[in-house]
């Protein structure tokens, strides 16, 4: 289509974005290196359509699909920063500045792409195949699944939405970042230990430092429960206790002056 964006200028792209999210806060790697997960998009800097964030309509197709109109994000971040209702706060000046900081900081260590992926990523952005999720995929990926919807019969594990995920994202980023946070979760336990991968990718997003996750022989807490370790007892740590709770989930925290840190009980759905 005469206003999708050449496979050249996707590699390109890709090739010049430090294998990071152009979002300061954000420490996503666009390609995990320990599962090769790929959750690249591309971000138009001015909106692809009138109803689009940003939207210039001075613009040509040439300019509108071009390398200096596009930026790579996280999927998480490009959803953020392409949601109309946060136009005021990422103006097109910002995501500029953004770019130019990202590929000065990348120091040749790009992503390089497939034509597989970038046709994916292509996709992505002009048909907007993912609906409610992100686009996620893997490259030579042993066992386990990669899916936007799975169905589960019997109990049905805590799920985070894309709109909650978002909401905490934007919150947590007016508030100083931690800056260092393990998870722990109980082993064996699959449900679990997906909620506190997905719970580490958006706290992740939001400028939170990971520092790996812990392997419990016992219920953590309560039964499928999750704790969110961390030194820093910051007004940040109740932000997070209250999202977890509006969302639906058991959740409280404690301070333990044995170990000088505070921990944050993640249990089942309320």
């Amino acid at each position: 289509m005469p206003d999708e964006p050449t496979p050249s200028t996707v590699k390109r792209l890709f090739a010049a974005c430090g294998n990071r999210c152009a979002f300061p806060k954000c420490k996503t790697l666009i390609r995990d290196p320990a599962n090769n997960a790929f959750v690249g998009k591309m971000c138009h800097i001015h909106g692809e359509k009138p109803s689009a964030a940003r939207y210039l309509a001075s613009q040509t197709e040439d300019e509108r699909r071009g390398y200096d109109n596009l930026i790579v994000m996280c999927s998480t971040c490009h959803d953020i920063i392409d949601d109309k209702e946060n136009e005021e706060l990422y103006p097109a000046e910002t995501l500029r500045v953004w770019k130019m900081k990202q590929e000065k900081a990348a120091t040749g260590k790009g992503v390089a792409l497939s034509d597989t992926e970038v046709s994916h990523v292509i996709a992505s952005m002009t048909r907007n195949t993912a609906i409610n999720g992100s686009n996620i995929f893997t490259v030579n990926q042993m066992g386990g699944q990669v899916a936007h919807t799975i169905t589960n019969v019997g109990p049905q594990p805590r799920r985070v939405t894309q709109a909650a995920a978002n909401q905490l994202i934007t919150t947590l980023r007016h508030h100083p970042p931690v800056d260092s946070f393990t998870t722990e979760c109980l082993m064996g336990d699959v449900e679990s230990d997906n909620l506190a991968s997905t719970l580490v990718s958006i706290l992740a997003s939001s400028g939170w430092t990971w520092t790996g996750t812990r392997q419990s022989m016992f219920a953590v807490g309560a039964p499928r429960g999750i704790v969110v370790y961390t030194p820093n007892p910051t007004r940040t740590l109740e932000v997070f206790i209250g999202w977890l709770r509006a969302v639906g989930f058991q959740a409280n925290g404690a301070v333990d002056p044995s170990l000088k840190e505070v921990r944050v009980f993640i249990g089942a759905n309320l």
